[in-house]
């Protein structure tokens, strides 16, 4: 799905292991109670308007410095 451009999880999803990947197309991305602690690192949000994480504890984006 290297193309998508939104990604909804209205509802609260359980997850085990990691998120390897998103697609750098992505404009909209809302994801309730988000259950990672970071976005992948090889996530290039560029194209991405609104990021909605309402009900997330993250804390952090993602490690380092990345141009947005």
């Amino acid at each position: 799905m290297r193309n998508l451009k939104l990604l909804m999880f209205p509802i609260a999803w359980t997850f085990s292991g990691n998120l390897n990947y998103l697609s750098n197309e992505l404009g909209y991305l809302y994801w309730k109670r988000y259950p990672f602690n970071l976005l992948p690192p090889c996530f290039q949000p560029h194209k991405l308007v609104e990021l909605n994480f309402c009900g997330s504890k993250i804390k952090q984006l993602w490690e380092g410095r990345k141009v947005v």
